[in-house]
């Protein structure tokens, strides 16, 4: 398999974030960082994706995936007497 994907992501990641902040700890790389990952996903449009996130793509084909007329609810948690 090809890691010119992952290649470009750390690229993005490094060039658009890590290198323009001065994280004081190391807490403060993760929070930006997961910031940033957010950002990418959610916010962020791709021409590779008709103008769509990649959450956008992911919630539509799971979607599709689906099986007609099926409900999915989430459980609770059981917890222990």
């Amino acid at each position: 398999m090809d890691n010119v994907f992952i290649e470009r992501l750390w690229h993005s990641l490094k060039y658009e974030e890590v290198y323009l902040q001065a994280y004081d700890t190391v807490r403060d790389a993760r929070v930006g960082m997961r910031r940033w990952m957010d950002f990418y996903n959610q916010q962020r449009k791709r021409q590779a994706l008709d103008r769509c996130t990649p959450d956008n793509v992911y919630c539509i084909n799971m979607l599709h995936s689906l099986p007609w007329g099926t409900v999915h609810e989430n459980p609770r948690p059981r917890h222990s007497p």
